[in-house]
Parts: C-alpha cells; structure tokens; sequence
C-alpha cells in the first residue's frame, strides 16, 4: 500500500504541475503589450493610450456583466469577470475563424468555429444549438461552435472564454490576416476608424500616419473677425464666432454664443433705421452661347443696411433647332443644330443702361451741396434731387465753377444727375407735330420700281406721307462714287418721324457685314427758315449725306430735326437705332448697302429684342439664298454661274413700323407699337411669301407668320377697310396660304 500511496502522491503533484503550466500559459496570454492584440473592453480600439486592465473588472458589457444568449433572450453573469483580448483589425464583424481540433480541446469539447459580430446584428449560428455558446462582449458578440453534441447545454465557461479568444488571436497572428473577410481598401477603413473615434465639436478626422487617425482641430486665424466680439456661454470674450468655434474644438466642450458683444460691454446702441431693400426691375435676357442670362440689382445704398433676399441673377436655355444631318471625320452621322435665342447680344450694348433700362427711372439717395469760394463755406447742403431740380439755378449750379463748386455724393449716377442738371434744355420746344404737306418724290415715280408690279400697298395710310427716292445727295462723295440713282423707296411719317414703309427687291446678296459709316440724314427734309419763306426758297432735293450732329449745336440739332430723327435722339434711351431694310438684306452692290443707313429708314427697337431682331433678319438672309436662290455673290462658283445665266428670282421686300399714341423718344420721335417685314419670292410664274413682326416692348416675342397673317394684324392696327394688301400685285398670289413658306424663316 505505501507504495501505491507514494506512486499516488507523485502522480498528483504531476498532474498539480501540470495544471499550473496550463494556467501560466493561458495567463501569458493576457499579460504584458502585445501589438497584434487589442482589448475589446477598453472602447475605442484606435485610442493612442490604453490602460492596463485591471484584474476582477468586469469590462465585457456596458452593464457591467456578460449576458449569455441562450435563444430565451435570458442573461446568465456567473462567468468570471475578466478581460478579453482580441484582434484589432477584426471590429466590426462578422469574424469567422475555424480551429484545428487538435488545438482547441476544452474539458473534452472541441471548438470547431469562434465568429465575432457587431452587437445588435443578426447572429450567422442558430442559438437553439446545444453546441453553440454565444456571450455578448460590450459592444460585440462571440459566438462559439463544438463538437459537443450532448443534450444538456453547458454554459460558456470562463475557460472556453479564454482559449476561443486566444486561439483567434494566435491563428490571425500566425496567418497575417482572416481569410473569410474580404480586404478593405484604404477609403472603407478610413471611413471605419473616423466613425469609430466620432470627432466632436467641429474636430476633423485626420490621418497623421498611415492607419493612425486622430481627431484634430482646424488651424485659422479668423483674421476677419476683428470688431464682431462676442460673449460666450464660459464668460469669455472672443473676438468672434470663429474663434469661439475654435476654442470650443480645443477644449472638446459646448461653448455657445450668448451676447453679440464683449461679456463686460453695456447694452449697445439702437440700430439706425433703414429702409426696406429693394430690387430694381429685371434687366432684359442676354444671350450667352447657347443660354441666356438676367440680372437685377439690389437698391439698397446704405452701408450697413441689410441686403435684398432672393437671387440677383437667372439664367435659362435657348431653344434648339434640327436642320439636317452631316457626317463627322469618323464617319458617324449626326443631326445638325443650331441655337435660336431670344435674348439680346450682350456684344451689341456698350452701357447698363441700355441692358437695365428701367435702373434709369430709379431714384437713388444722391445728395448735392454748393461751396462758395469767396466766403470760403457751403451755401447749400444736402440738396436732394428733387430739390436741386425745383430750386436750383442753373446759372449758379453750373456756369461759375470759379466761384462756385458743386458737389455730388460719389455714387457715379449722382454726378451724372448733376451733368444733366447742368445740360442744355432737353427738349426742343413745343413742336405743332404737323407733318409736312410736301409728298416728296411721289410725283416722280421713281421708287415704283422697287414695288412687286410697281403697286403700293393698299390700305395702309399713305395720303399725307412724304416719299422718298433713297439715293446719295447731290455734291456728296458719296455721290461722287456711286452716282446718284435710287436704290430702295420709303414712304416717311414727317410727324411721327419714323417710316411708314421701306421697300426693295434684289436679286442677289453679298455678304453679311454692315459698312461702317454714320446714319446719313435726308436732305430734303430740313426745316425752311423763316426768312427762307419771304423768298419762296424752295426745299431742297432729296438726297441723304453726312452731317456730324456732334458738331451742331443744340438749336440747329433742334432744326435739323424738325422732320426726321437724329442719332442725338436715342441718347440715353431704352432703344436702339433699326434700319428696316438692314445692309445683309438690301442687295449686293455696295452703293445699296450703304444707303440703307439713311435715317429715314429707321425706326427706335426695344433694346431686348434688337440682336433677337437681327437674328430674325439673318433669317430672311438665309432662306433668300438657300430656299428661294438669290444668288450670293460670297457663295462659290455655283452662284456666279446661275447669275451669268440671268435666272435668278426676284426677292421683294416691305417692312414698316406701326405708330404707338403716346410714346416718344428724344425730340418727339414716334415709338412704334409693332415691327414688321414681309417677303415675297417670285420667280416666273411662282411665288413663295412669309413674314416676321414683334411687339416692340421688352423682351417682345418674335413671330414668323404668314403674310395673310400680317396684313389682317395691320389692318386691325390701322383701322383699315378694306383689309392692308401688302402685294396686292399678281392679283395677291403672295399673300395665298398656299404660297406659304413662313416656316422656313426661323425666329
């Protein structure tokens, strides 16, 4: 027995030996900085610093113990309190791990499988499985899978606890990384780790290494802060909200505004009162590429008045047209456009003005003082427009700068309300608005030629108008040039001074530049003096050449002007000079094109609708040539040969302006209510007609139309019966809607 009893006693210190070797192995584990380990109790697994745990601390759950899940949703806290340690890399799951068996036997249980999860996710094993142990760990969940297939269900032990958490470990150690869990690339675990640390109070997440993420405070000055300190909720001054922000990311707490101003300043001043901003109108469209844009502006002039709400500029797209297709150099076919717009060519305006015509009729805040250079002082201070306009004399406000100065406020509107202040009147006087009795060349026959069938118009009001044969003055140079024989007709409205109608036919085009002259007057409407009529001076024939209305004065402007518009007329107005037969549509003789700068031939446009206006022009241009075959003498040897032939047609051509009641410009210049032009193809026995008008009011739109369309407009317009017959000729053919080729004239 006593040596049995000796083998025995050395048989359990054996075992006693064995047990310990165990217990240290497992203890190591857990002992001393490992850097491929990280404690999943311990928060955030990217914190610089982590402190050692402690022993008998449980860290495995934010309730302060590990709830087992056995399917009944019920907790079990008999394991041993204890820290686990886990592979960083591994959080968030899922994390699924197979054991070698040989490896991981636990009190005569296998562990086949560990999987690590984000708490709150769906488990990937049924729980219900008498071999599957699952405990939750903070924020994660570890599940463990067995060979124990026995009918009572052992809960997890301590121990199988600590040998799953380190077999994960040694074999994630050992292979470098988990083969069941697809790579991150470097932006998912950027975006990862910065979701982990939860910057706070504006801190950024930066990387100062790679896979090193911290939380950093941005780096500014707030140089723009100064004199907007405010008081915030720590009794701090700071210079502004800026700095505030910054101090409150450095000290990671809440610091909010609570005075806009120094904590130890009083209450400050009232603010003034101002008044409410306001836009001005809208400018009109301006066509940029193939969009168009408008703008307004904010008339709040006072500094440190709150500014207008809403948007300052819109913009929108042009139309698109298809017109056949073409082959690219790859040999694709595609579809040709082009981009109709209806805003005007910012390119065609040199002043604001012009494009936001109604900024004119604003009244702006301007102040105007008189400094008086004898006494050395101001005699008058402050003076509003109105005021300087009711009160002010001219004489002292402007014709003795030695003596007295002027003022303005800065605003360069302001000094311009002083220079008109100072200009000479701006009218010419009451004018009786009688036109004249005189018919012009209506007994010479000579602008029938350019009629189609060398017929009027019927029905429009031509009895008291003053007709005219276009052609360079006698004793002009350009006479000299080109000769003196008529190249278009117009019928003029000497008291409305604009045209009635212009009237031309051409057979061919040049090409499409303007000659860059002056506007030419008509000769044979300049006003008779009245010491001229005692000697029955009779008027001169008509004929138009240069004058340099610049170099006129005021009265002789005012008599010259008398029957017809100036180009000093427009100054300072919404609209725009508008020759009705324009030089792109007037014929390819350069005699012709340059006629049409005649005075008489114009009318004032809208200044939205005038490039909108060319366009439709260039349009009648372009179906001249391309559908009804003038020929374009800037257009190949195709063209030249069918002139040579003599088997062109013949295009005529008819605009006008119909007169507004009440609305003029300048010196009494009518502004006409519509806009017209219409055209007539004849070749032979065939005729093909369209015609364009446009209300002319801001951003008016332009219409195609036919010709029968047109005629019934005017004669509603005039009053007219019977119905305005704009070519009556041909017993109307041109006029017929099956004659029709509007559509092919784009607007």
């Amino acid at each position: 027995m006593k040596p049995a009893l000796t083998y025995l006693v050395v048989f359990g210190i054996f075992l006693t030996f064995l047990h310990n070797s165990y217990e240290e192995q497992i203890n190591k584990s857990d002992n001393g900085p490992r850097p491929d380990l990280i404690n999943i109790d311990e928060g955030s697994q990217h914190s610089k610093a982590r402190a050692k745990p402690a022993d008998n601390i449980d860290r495995d759950d934010e309730d302060g113990d590990d709830d087992e899940i056995d399917g009944s949703g019920s907790g079990s806290s008999e394991v041993k309190q204890e820290t686990t340690t886990l592979y960083p890399t591994q959080f968030p799951g899922p994390v699924v791990m197979e054991t070698p068996a040989s490896s991981s036997s636990i009190d005569d249980r296998k562990i086949k499988e560990i999987i690590i999860q984000e708490k709150g996710s769906k488990l990937l094993k049924d729980v219900t499985d008498n071999n599957t142990k699952v405990l939750v760990y903070g924020k994660n969940v570890i599940t463990v899978v067995s060979d124990d297939n026995g009918d009572d269900k052992q809960p997890l032990t301590n121990k199988d606890k600590k040998v799953a958490s380190n077999l994960l470990a040694a074999k994630i150690k050992e292979t470098g990384s988990n083969p069941k869990r697809p790579q991150e690339n470097h932006s998912e675990q950027r975006e990862r780790i910065c979701k982990a640390l939860d910057c706070k109070f504006g801190a950024e997440c930066v990387e100062k290494e790679p896979l090193n993420f911290e939380c950093v405070c941005p780096v500014g000055t707030c140089a723009d802060e100064e004199g907007a300190e405010v008081c915030g909720s720590d009794g701090v001054t700071y210079r502004g909200s800026c700095q505030l922000g910054m101090e409150t990311c450095r000290q990671q707490k809440n610091i909010t505004i609570v005075k806009q101003r120094g904590c130890d300043e009083e209450n400050p001043e009232m603010c003034p009162m101002f008044p409410v901003p306001k836009w001005s109108p809208w400018s009109m469209w301006i066509q940029s590429g193939a969009s168009e844009f408008r703008f307004r502006v904010c008339l709040s002039q006072e500094p440190g008045s709150p500014g207008c709400v809403g948007k300052s500029i819109e913009e929108r797209s042009c139309r698109t047209r298809r017109f056949g297709y073409c082959q690219t150099a790859l040999g694709k076919t595609v579809s040709k456009q082009e981009h109709k717009c209806d805003g005007t060519d910012v390119i065609d305006y040199t002043k604001l003005d012009i494009l936001l015509p109604e900024l004119m009729k604003e009244e702006y805040d301007c102040l105007f003082s008189l400094y008086d250079t004898s006494d050395s002082k101001f005699v008058h201070t402050n003076w509003t427009h109105a005021q300087l306009i009711n009160k002010g004399d001219p004489v002292v406000w402007c014709a003795h700068r030695g003596m007295f100065i002027p003022f303005s406020s800065g605003h360069k509107r302001c000094t311009q309300k002083l220079t008109d202040f100072c200009a000479k009147p701006k009218s010419c006087g009451k004018r009786r608005r009688k036109g004249l009795k005189d018919r012009g060349d209506f007994k010479k026959k000579c602008w029938k030629k350019f009629l189609l069938g060398e017929t009027l118009p019927a029905a429009l009001p031509t009895h008291d108008k003053y007709f005219i044969c276009q052609r360079f003055a006698d004793d002009t140079e350009f006479a000299h040039i080109f000769g003196t024989k008529s190249m278009y007709g117009t019928i003029y409205d000497t008291r409305n001074k604009i045209p009635l109608i212009s009237f031309g036919r051409f057979n061919s085009l040049g090409d499409n530049s303007w000659p860059a002259v002056p506007s030419m007057i008509e000769r044979g409407l300049k006003k008779i003096e009245p010491m001229d009529l005692g000697l029955k001076k009779k008027r001169e024939s008509n004929g138009v050449q240069f004058i340099e209305t610049a170099d006129l004065t005021f009265d002789q402007r005012c008599q010259l002007g008398e029957y017809q518009a100036l180009e000093s007329d427009y100054n300072n107005q919404p609209y725009q000079l508008q020759y009705l037969l324009a030089p792109d549509i007037a014929g390819s003789e350069t005699s012709d094109r340059i006629a049409t700068l005649s005075l008489t031939n114009s009318v004032p446009i809208h200044a939205s609708i005038y490039s909108a206006w060319k366009q439709a022009l260039g349009s009648v241009r372009k179906y001249s040539i391309d559908v009804c075959g003038v020929v374009n003498l800037d257009g190949g040897e195709e063209n030249h040969h069918r002139r040579k032939k003599n088997d062109s047609p013949d295009m005529h051509i008819v605009a006008g302006g119909v007169p507004s009641t009440n609305n003029t410009i300048g010196n009494d210049v009518n502004v006409p209510d519509v806009i017209w032009l219409a055209g007539c193809c004849v070749r032979g026995g065939e005729t093909k007609s369209f015609a364009v008008y446009v209300r002319n009011v801001q951003n008016g739109q332009i219409i195609s139309a036919p010709v029968e369309q047109l005629e019934v407009l005017l004669s509603d317009l005039y009053k007219s019966e019977p119905t305005v017959r704009l070519f009556p000729a041909l017993n109307g053919m041109c006029a017929d809607l099956q004659n029709d080729v509007s559509k092919y004239v784009m607007v």
